[in-house]
């Protein structure tokens, strides 16, 4: 097995503007600002762990340029944009939550494809970014890792899983791919963290970035930090 940890950035730069079932607006940031933040992810991750490889899991059509930016800024890219039943989910879907699991399902299917190994699997939302308070250190390597809201709901923006657990990951997120599919709008932050046993419960996340829709009250986009 690898010492090596592995990042896996879930992203749609191009989000089109079918409504969250929760929003009106998709993202309050243009095609061109989403792709700077992203790059910004992933330098991120760079400066803060220096033993980490990084996996791009893309769904949306960019430009040559943009593509070609980004298949060089990663070790491993992945455009799930032409398969019909990924975009569908993330690109012409109200529920944010069934394209973020089919986009994770996707990095694990070529993981296990590609028998990559590594210490850690860590899982960050595209355009979020790793601040000075992140500790690898703080993450288990033989449980999951997930910092809780309560007994009933947690946070995906950045969690992490051993390589020892990657099969029962996989079984989790086709759970939770059959729930979106025959019972709709459900909350991911209330499937995935309370599905993961055993847990190492996290305080400090170390991620921080700007919520893509805006406020209800100010109408711009809150700041995210945990």
């Amino acid at each position: 097995m690898s010492h090596y940890d592995l990042f896996i950035i879930t992203s749609v730069i191009n989000t089109g503007n079918v409504p969250w079932s929760y929003s009106s607006v998709r993202s309050v940031f243009s095609v061109e600002e989403r792709f700077q933040q992203t790059l910004h992810t992933i330098q991120s991750i760079r400066d803060r762990h220096d033993q980490t490889t990084i996996m791009l899991v893309e769904c949306s059509l960019l430009s040559k340029e943009m593509e070609e930016t980004l298949k060089n800024s990663v070790d491993y890219y992945i455009q799930c944009y032409e398969n019909d039943e990924i975009r569908s989910a993330c690109i012409h879907n109200g529920l944010k939550g069934y394209g973020e699991a089919m986009k994770t399902m996707t990095a694990v299917t070529y993981i296990k494809n590609h028998q990559i190994t590594f210490k850690r699997l860590f899982k960050i939302s595209g355009r979020y970014y790793l601040d000075a308070s992140f500790s690898k250190d703080s993450y288990a390597t033989d449980t999951y890792s997930f910092k809780l809201y309560d007994s009933t709901n947690g946070i995906t923006v950045l969690y992490s899983v051993p390589y020892c657990l990657v099969d029962d990951f996989e079984r989790i997120l086709q759970t939770i791919i059959r729930i979106y599919q025959t019972r709709g709008p459900t909350g991911y932050e209330t499937l995935l963290p309370i599905m993961c046993t055993p847990i190492t419960r996290i305080d400090t996340l170390g991620v921080c970035g700007y919520v893509s829709i805006p406020d209800p009250i100010t109408g711009v986009p809150d700041f995210y930090q945990s």
